[in-house]
């Protein structure tokens, strides 16, 4: 950045701290970069502008020379990392502000091999500033990690559980749980199933009352028409009263009597056979008619109940369309998530060890130079190997997207009229079936009544009346 102009804030996060830890160390290895015995002042006073720049101080008195006052700047360095205080760089290399955590590496390794070369580590004691960069890896940087590991995990487990939240197909049921949708089309199927049992003993009762009443009807046409086949003028009769040549008085009257006799009683007992008959029919009438009408108020019932029977089964049917879609869309949607974002974090898996290792080998190179060590020490410091496990993450594999099951029987289709109507009583059918709204005839704009069945109910008969329903 030019002089005067400040670097951007620090949003945070280790990637941001990696930088300002960088450009510290940075400054303080080309400060190291141009110590020589001789010049040790001078460097030291070109650094110790940069640091004051860095940390936004007016003076431009330069710091204690020698080991210690550089050791001073590397310390204020690192105070700047620590304080997130915004940096400037009056001809400074960005590039190393902007270069992965190896150059904070190698940045530390320059400066512990150099300071070892100049022998700042053995005579001069332990650096200043190396503790804090220490501090910082230890306490803040390596934490982070574990971190950041942690939060992946949590998205890995989020992930997971987006696609237990998509249950399945049966899962969403729209306005009704489709179980719940599922047993009530199944109470209704038995209930309407009752009805038009009880519909049919109805029926048998009053069939056979209707029965009855035809047959008494029948007699009492039969002993009435009796009546009129017998009936004649009576002078037809006058043929009887004439008596024989030569017969007594006495005997014609005796004859006439009896044939008279005869005649009234034939046809007092036809006129009783009649009027029996006539008022066995009356009277069976009115307890048909009551009959006729519980038949068609239990018939209504019926309808009633057939009625809610097949809005319950279309209700299941909208849940289950909308349980499948539901399903899918939420299922898709699961998947590409995770499908985008596993790579990414298989990625930022993989970055961590590696950032998990510099730090490190950092921490042990910043030990290094906090007690002073030799050159053995340092070469080991940068063939540290590390333990990665703890930074492994917990991968699934998606299941697979479970197929929407068949609808099953919907009004008023064969399956259903066969399935749901078709063990009912003979003498106590349903009324025509209502398909649901939506079905295929309801879009052709047919008619409402989709389908009406082959098998009619009997009609209520009562006397000389058929009452339909």
């Amino acid at each position: 950045h030019g002089a005067g102009s400040p670097h951007p804030s620090l949003v945070g996060g280790l990637a941001g701290q990696m930088k300002w830890v960088t450009a510290a160390l940075a400054v303080a290895v080309g400060v190291a970069a141009q110590w020589q015995p001789a010049g040790a002042v001078g460097a030291l006073r070109v650094g110790g502008g940069r640091l004051r720049a860095a940390m936004g101080e007016q003076s431009e008195t330069s710091p204690p020379a020698g080991a210690a006052g550089w050791g001073k700047m590397y310390a204020a360095a690192v105070q700047a990392v620590f304080e997130d205080k915004p940096m400037v760089y009056a001809g400074f290399n960005q590039s190393l502000v902007a270069g992965p955590l190896h150059n904070l590496e190698n940045q530390v390794l320059h400066f512990v091999t150099r300071s070892h070369e100049q022998e700042l580590l053995n005579a001069a004691g332990p650096v200043g500033g190396a503790k804090e960069v220490d501090e910082l890896v230890v306490k803040r940087l390596t934490p982070q990690i574990q971190e950041a590991s942690n939060a992946s995990q949590q998205e890995l487990s989020d992930l997971q559980g987006a696609f237990s939240k998509c249950g399945g197909p049966g899962a969403h049921g729209g306005p009704g749980d489709l179980g719940v949708l599922d047993r009530a089309r199944g109470v209704k199927v038995k209930d309407h199933a009752l009805c038009r049992q009880g519909e049919a003993d109805v029926a048998k009762v009053q069939e056979q009352c209707e029965t009855t009443l035809q047959s008494l009807k029948f007699a009492m046409t039969t002993s009435c028409d009796a009546i009129k086949m017998v009936a004649r003028d009576p002078s037809e009769g006058a043929a009887h009263c004439a008596a024989t040549p030569g017969m007594a008085r006495g005997d014609w009257l005796k004859s006439n009597r009896d044939w008279f006799i005869k005649e009234f009683d034939e046809h007092q007992k036809l006129t009783q056979h009649c009027e029996s008959a006539t008022n066995a029919s009356k009277a069976q009438e009115p307890l048909c008619a009551g009959k006729a009408t519980a038949l068609s108020n239990k018939r209504e019932e019926c309808n009633a109940k057939q009625a809610n029977l097949e809005d319950a089964f279309c209700a299941y049917k909208t849940g289950w369309q909308h349980g499948c879609e539901s399903y899918t869309s939420c299922y898709t949607t699961a998947l590409a998530k995770y499908e985008e974002r596993r790579p990414i974090i298989q990625r930022d898996e993989e970055s961590r060890k590696v950032q998990y290792g510099v730090l490190k080998r950092i921490s042990c190179l910043t030990d290094v130079a906090t007690k002073g060590g030799s050159e053995a020490e340092i070469d080991a410091c940068r063939k540290i190997t590390n333990d990665t496990k703890h930074l492994d993450l917990k991968y699934f594999d998606p299941h697979s997207q479970e197929a929407c099951a068949a609808v099953g029987p919907t009004p008023c289709g064969d399956d259903f009229l066969g399935e749901v109507y078709g063990g009912l009583p003979k003498n106590a059918l349903p009324k025509e079936c209502m398909p649901c709204p939506g079905d295929l005839q309801h879009l052709l704009g047919q008619p409402q009544h989709r389908q009406v069945l082959k098998l009619e109910p009997a009609p209520i008969q009562h006397g000389s009346h058929v009452h339909r329903r």
